[in-house]
């Protein structure tokens, strides 16, 4: 890539330009490895039990549970406010560095730790309030 796009890159600044190109492949590959990862946990319970009927109940059903909180977190998250999601979904579920997210939030560094720590909050209430509503 660097080498196609040789014309681009300024005298003397070749270092920075392949430690940026260096960089940008390394993050897009933790994030396919991150959302492949979340898609092959999302139907765990479905896949184990065709691979395994004749697994112990208890154990299908606790990675029942497991997936049924998966669900339930979810939901949960879609009703958060767009700026609160896609701060969690940036840093939580693809794996970005924080800093990456700051920019591409468009805030200071330590404004996303505000809006992460407001998200979780939001989250955690949403969670608790609505199994405590289920249960009742």
């Amino acid at each position: 890539m660097a080498w196609q796009k040789r014309e681009v890159v300024f005298y003397g600044k070749e270092r920075q330009y392949l430690t940026g190109v260096a960089r940008c492949i390394l993050m897009a590959h933790r994030r396919k490895n991150v959302t492949r990862k979340n898609l092959m946990n999302q139907n765990r319970a479905e896949v184990v039990r065709e691979v395994h009927p004749d697994e112990p109940k208890d154990t299908i059903e606790k990675q029942d549970t497991i997936a049924e909180r998966e669900r339930h977190l979810r939901q949960c998250l879609k009703t958060l406010p767009t700026t609160y999601r896609k701060v969690l979904e940036l840093i939580h579920l693809r794996g970005m560095p924080r800093e990456a997210v700051a920019v591409e939030v468009g805030c200071s560094l330590n404004a996303l730790y505000v809006r992460e720590l407001r998200a979780v909050r939001s989250l955690s209430r949403a969670y608790f309030s609505s199994k405590t509503d289920e249960a009742s």
